[in-house]
């Protein structure tokens, strides 16, 4: 196998000096960058430069398999070849700790036992010990064309000690925009707290299996205000198919500052025999209604400006 040819050509920083049995690579200035005590020729038909480490035994090489159509980039030691890199000439894919890689880039590590990332991406341009708002992450693009990376997963630091929140980005832009931290749909964050947004007002959880995605949904409103002490009843309206609807529960809590205590619309209260309020819906609207005199009919449901709880709809 020829030696790559490092001569230096017009605008060139490297050369090489070579004598048969010795190889340098060298800056302009004739500074050694490389030093190679050996030019190496394997069984396989393989050729290489091997440069020999202190004590002799351990060595580094850059092997240019020939047979194998390989190019790799490891060490030599006690009789043994481990590839640190390999790249492969028919398909181009890289290998990192591997020797035959199965993908563009494969990345394998060795570790039994033990949580061991292959791959790690790091971003240090914040400050130490703050929440500096840099992200790290990853983007999936499949499709021809120039910024069309739809999909993306992404990590923003919120907190001191690196600690923050993992996002799940989709973009729906119809255009060359790529995902930005802006296209999160769910996010998990240090605590464990999951949100999933929608440009929707309410948000949609939908669970199901393979052969029936729409098994089961989930659809969460706010009740927004209702001053329960004057008003009555309260139309929400739920933008579903009726017949699609399966159940509902309704929850309600008191004012701000008196501890935020929930309950259930459709509370039975055993000290007086009666439920405490009630709802039902129709085409349009998840209809409310509490009780006259007792529970919800009081002060400490009077707030204004004050989302008084929740709706959730299950439907199909």
């Amino acid at each position: 196998m020829a030696l790559p040819d490092f001569t230096a050509q017009s605008g060139s920083a490297y050369k090489t000096n070579i004598d048969g049995t010795f190889a340098e690579i060298a800056d302009g200035a004739g500074n050694v960058l490389v030093a190679l005590d050996q030019f190496v020729n394997f069984v396989d038909g393989s050729a290489g430069f091997r440069r020999t480490v202190t004590g002799g035994n351990f060595f580094d090489m850059f092997a240019f398999a020939g047979t194998n159509r390989f190019l790799r980039f490891g060490f030599w030691s006690s009789g043994t070849f481990t590839p640190a890199m390999v790249v492969q000439s028919i398909n181009l894919n890289v290998g990192i700790g591997v020797a035959l890689p199965q993908a563009p880039l494969h990345v394998e590590g060795s570790a039994v036992g033990a949580f061991t990332p292959a791959l790690r991406l790091t971003n240090k341009a914040g400050v130490s010990g703050g929440a500096s708002g840099q992200t790290t992450g990853i983007l999936f693009d499949v499709e021809a064309g120039n910024n069309r990376a739809k999909g993306g997963i992404a990590f923003e630091d919120t907190a001191s000690w690196g600690m923050g929140t993992l996002h799940f980005l989709n973009n729906n832009v119809v255009g060359d925009t790529d995902a930005t931290l802006a296209d999160s749909k769910m996010s998990i964050d240090s605590v464990g707290d999951v949100t999933v947004e929608q440009a929707l007002t309410a948000a949609s959880i939908e669970v199901g299996d393979s052969g029936d995605r729409t098994a089961f949904k989930v659809k969460i409103i706010d009740i927004g205000d209702w001053d329960m002490d004057a008003t009555a009843n309260v139309q929400i309206a739920h933008g579903l198919t009726a017949a699609n609807i399966r159940s509902i529960t309704v929850f309600i809590r008191e004012d701000t500052g008196l501890g935020n205590n929930v309950f259930a619309l459709d509370f039975y209260n055993d000290i007086v025999g009666q439920s405490l309020g009630g709802y039902d819906w129709d085409d349009t609207n998840v209809n409310l209604n509490r009780a006259a005199g007792i529970g919800f009919d009081g002060t400490d449901y009077n707030a204004t400006s004050y989302n008084r709880g929740w709706i959730t709809i299950i439907y199909t």
